[in-house]
C-alpha cells in the first residue's frame, strides 16, 4: 500500500479536474476527478483523484462517500499538505448502488471543506486503461470496442497499489516491459484483477514475453487465453502503433475484486450470511410462538387479571400501582432473557476461497457479538477490499488507511450483532483441482491444500454429485451430473448442505459465498466445492483472527468453456462471454424448461447458426442457434445475448 499520494495523473483525452473547487475562507481549495475518463461501472468501487491545495500548512482527513442512494460506508484518507503547494490524494469509494455522484470532505479540527460531483455510468462504453508502454501520442480518447465503444484513460503502474483503485476497468493494455516493471505487489493486484473478470490485452506475438504472468495464463498457439473468470489476449503490435479498435472487450461482472456491495441478509427471516453467522456464534433468538405467548400473558395479567384479582380482595384502588410493577418486571425478564441469550455468543466467520493453479480469490464474512456500545475493527490484508454491507440495522462501516494499512470498522450497538466483509487475493496455499476425463468417462476431484476438505460436492448444470471427505492429497472420482436435472445452484445446495444442523441452513448463503447467481437455471457450470473448519479469517481483529468455516471452490481448466456475464441491456437480454479452445465445434443451449432455446450469438463479421450475429458493429437476426460451427468465434472468443434470466452454456459436439 505505502503511499497514498502519488504522482499527478492524466486522462488520455479527458485532461483536467472534473469539480470545480471547494474553497474555504482560509483559502483551501479542494477538487475531485472521479472515475475512469470520467465514467464509473456500477456495483464498483470508484475511483477518485483528489487534488488538495493550501495556502498554510494543512493537517486533517479527507473522506469520501457516494451520494447515489443510501451509503453503507465512507472512505477516510488522512492528509498533510505545506503551505503555498498541492497534493493528489488517490481514494477508492465503495458504491453498491451505482453511478450518480460524489461527496467529498476535507475535516481539520473545526473547519471543514467540502465538494460534490457528479460521475455517469458507463452502460454499454467499455472502459480501457492503458499502462505508459502501451499507451501511445496517437492513442485516441475512444475506439471501437468488441461489443461497441470503448472510452480509454491512462493507468500509472502507481494505481495497482492502491486496493480496488482498478476494479473499475473492464480492460487493461500492457506491454511486456510494463509488465516487466511492476512491483512484487502490483503484479499480484493485476494478476488478482484478470482473474477477477477482467481482460488483460498485452502487445507480443508470443509467450515466450510474459514470463510476469502465471504460465497458465499464457496464450501459446491461440492469441487469447482463458485466467480464472478474464482472459489474456496477444495484440501484436496493435496497441504501440495506436490501432487500439476492435482490442476492448467488457469485464466480467461478477467475481472477487470487483468490489461494491453484498446484500447479507434476506430480511425478515434472518436468512443469508447474517443469519448463518448468528447461528454459528451460538446466538439464540426467541421463537415467534414464545414472544407473542408472552405478550399474551402480559396482557391478561394487566388486564383481566388484575381486575379479577384486586376486585376480589376489594383493593381495585392499587391497579395504578400493580400494574406498571407488572410492566417492569415483563421489562427486566425480557432484558436479562436477552442478555442470557446473547451472552454465548462467540465471534465467526463464514468465508470462501475460489481455488485455481495461477492464484486464487477469497472472500470472508465475520460476525461479533456486541454486548455494549464499541467499536469493531478489523484490518485488511494488502489488496484487499472490504465490501460494506447493505443490512439496515448495521451502522455504516468506515475505510480508514493508516500508516499500518487500511482498517474497515462498524459502530456496534448494545446488545447488537456486527458483520465485516471484505474480499482480495487467496492467503491460502494449494488448491481444489478438478480434472475432466474423456468424453463420458470419469472426472476427478484432487485436494491439494494442507487441511482436509469435509462434504465436498460437485455442482453441474443438471444436478450435483456428493463425495464426502477428502484428506489432503487425496482425489475422487466422480460421473458429471447429467445435463437434464436442476440446476438452481441454492436448490443444489440445500441438497447436500442444507437442512438444521448441517452447514448451510440457509441455502441463500451458498450464492453470497460463492458469488454465484440465483434461480431455477442460474448453473454456475462445473464446480466443486468442499469445507474446512482449519483455516482462520484473513481479517485481524484486535483479539486475532476468528475461527469459523471456509468453503473452497475449484473449477475444471480444461472442460467445457464456463460463460462469464459481461452486460445487461433495457431490452432484457444479457450478454456473456466465452473463451474457448479453436478447432472445436460447440453446440449452444440456454436450457431453460418451456423455452425455446434460441438465443442470439455474436460473431465477429459472421452469421452463426445463432438468434443474433454481430454484423458490421451491430447485432442483426439470425437463424435458430442450436449449433455453433467451427470458426464461429473470433480469436477464441464467442458473445451470446440471450433473454433474461436464462444462462447459455456451450457444449462440444
Amino acid at each position: 500500500m505505502g503511499r497514498v499520494a502519488i504522482v499527478v495523473l492524466f486522462i488520455v483525452g479527458g485532461v483536467g479536474w472534473d469539480a470545480a473547487p471547494a474553497q474555504a475562507e482560509d483559502g483551501v481549495r479542494l477538487r475531485a476527478t472521479p472515475g475512469w475518463a470520467g465514467r464509473c461501472r456500477s456495483g464498483r468501487p470508484i475511483l477518485v483523484r483528489a487534488l488538495v491545495s493550501a495556502d498554510r500548512l494543512v493537517s486533517g482527513v479527507l473522506s469520501a462517500e457516494s451520494t447515489f442512494g443510501p451509503s453503507p460506508a465512507f472512505t477516510e484518507v488522512p492528509v498533510e499538505v505545506a503551505g503555498g503547494t498541492e497534493e493528489e490524494v488517490v481514494l477508492v469509494v465503495p458504491s453498491p448502488f451505482g453511478c450518480g455522484g460524489l461527496r467529498l470532505r476535507l475535516q481539520e479540527g473545526k473547519g471543514t471543506t467540502t465538494t460534490e460531483v457528479g460521475i455517469p455510468d458507463a452502460g454499454d462504453t467499455v472502459l480501457l486503461g492503458l499502462l505508459p508502454g502501451a499507451r501511445q501520442a496517437t492513442t485516441p480518447p475512444s475506439a471501437v470496442a468488441r461489443t461497441g465503444v470503448a472510452a480509454v484513460a491512462s493507468l500509472e503502474p502507481d494505481l495497482l497499489d492502491v486496493a480496488g483503485a482498478v476494479a473499475g476497468l473492464d480492460s487493461i493494455g500492457a506491454n511486456p516491459a510494463d509488465l516487466d516493471g511492476l512491483s512484487v505487489d502490483q503484479r499480484r493486484a493485476l494478476v488478482a484483477w484478470v482473474a477477477a473478470g477482467g481482460t488483460l490485452l498485452v502487445d507480443a506475438d508470443g509467450p515466450e514475453v510474459l514470463g510476469a504472468l502465471p504460465e497458465e495464463w499464457r496464450p501459446s498457439a491461440s492469441a487469447r487465453r482463458a485466467a480464472g473468470r478474464g482472459q489474456v489476449r496477444l495484440t501484436g503490435s496493435a496497441l504501440r502503433e495506436g490501432r487500439i479498435d476492435g482490442l476492448a472487450e467488457p469485464g466480467a461482472g461478477a467475481g472477487f475484486g470487483r468490489g461494491g456491495g453484498f446484500a447479507m441478509d434476506d430480511g425478515m427471516g434472518g436468512g443469508g450470511v447474517v443469519g448463518s453467522l448468528q447461528r454459528r456464534s451460538g446466538l439464540r433468538v426467541l421463537s415467534l410462538p414464545v414472544i407473542l405467548g408472552a405478550l399474551g400473558l402480559y396482557v391478561v395479567l394487566v388486564g383481566p387479571g388484575v381486575r379479577f384479582g384486586l376486585g376480589r380482595l376489594g383493593r381495585l384502588q392499587l391497579t395504578w400501582l400493580v400494574v406498571p410493577f407488572t410492566a417492569l418486571v415483563f421489562a427486566g425478564l425480557a432484558v436479562a432473557g436477552g442478555d442470557l441469550l446473547r451472552r454465548g455468543g462467540t465471534t465467526t466467520h463464514l468465508s470462501v476461497v475460489e481455488s485455481g493453479a495461477a492464484g486464487a480469490g477469497s472472500r470472508t464474512f465475520i460476525g461479533v457479538p456486541t454486548r455494549t456500545r464499541t467499536t469493531v475493527a478489523a484490518a485488511l490484508p494488502a489488496g484487499w477490499l472490504a465490501k460494506p454491507g447493505l443490512e439496515e440495522r448495521q451502522a455504516r462501516a468506515t475505510l480508514r488507511t493508516t500508516a499500518a494499512g487500511q482498517r474497515v470498522q462498524v459502530e456496534g450497538q448494545p446488545g447488537g450483532f456486527v458483520v465485516l466483509g471484505a474480499e482480495g487475493p487467496s492467503l491460502v496455499e494449494g488448491h481444489l483441482a478438478v480434472q475432466l476425463g474423456a468424453e463420458g468417462g470419469q472426472a476427478t476431484v484432487q485436494n491439494l491444500l494442507r487441511v482436509p476438505l469435509d462434504d465436498v460436492a460437485v455442482f453441474g448444470p443438471g444436478g450435483v454429485v456428493a463425495l464426502g471427505r477428502l484428506e489432503p492429497g487425496a482425489t475422487a472420482s466422480f460421473a458429471a451430473p447429467a445435463r437434464d436435472g436442476q440446476a438452481d445452484p441454492e436448490g443444489l445446495a440445500h441438497q447436500v448442505w442444507g437442512g438444521p444442523g448441517k452447514r448451510l441452513a440457509d441455502p441463500h448463503t451458498f450464492s453470497v459465498l460463492a458469488g454465484v447467481r440465483r434461480g431455477p437455471d442460474a448453473s454456475p457450470g462445473l464446480l466443486a466445492a468442499g469445507w474446512t473448519d482449519q483455516l482462520a479469517s484473513p481479517l485481524e481483529l484486535r483479539a486475532g483472527r476468528p475461527s469459523g468455516a471456509t468453503l473452497v471452490l475449484g473449477r475444471p481448466t480444461d472442460g467445457p468453456p464456463s460463460g462469464e456475464h459481461v452486460g445487461s441491456s433495457n431490452m432484457g437480454m444479457q450478454m456473456t462471454r466465452f473463451v474457448v479452445p479453436s478447432g472445436r465445434a460447440y453446440r449452444l443451449s440456454l436450457a431453460p424448461r418451456g423455452f425455446d432455446g434460441s438465443g442470439p450469438v455474436l460473431v465477429q463479421g459472421q452469421i452463426s447458426g445463432g438468434g443474433e450475429a454481430l454484423v458490421g458493429g451491430r447485432w442483426v437476426p439470425a437463424a435458430d442457434a442450436a449449433a455453433l460451427p467451427e470458426g464461429a468465434s473470433v480469436d477464441g472468443v464467442v458473445y451470446v445475448r440471450s433473454p433474461l434470466p436464462f444462462l447459455p452454456t456451450l457444449a462440444a459436439t
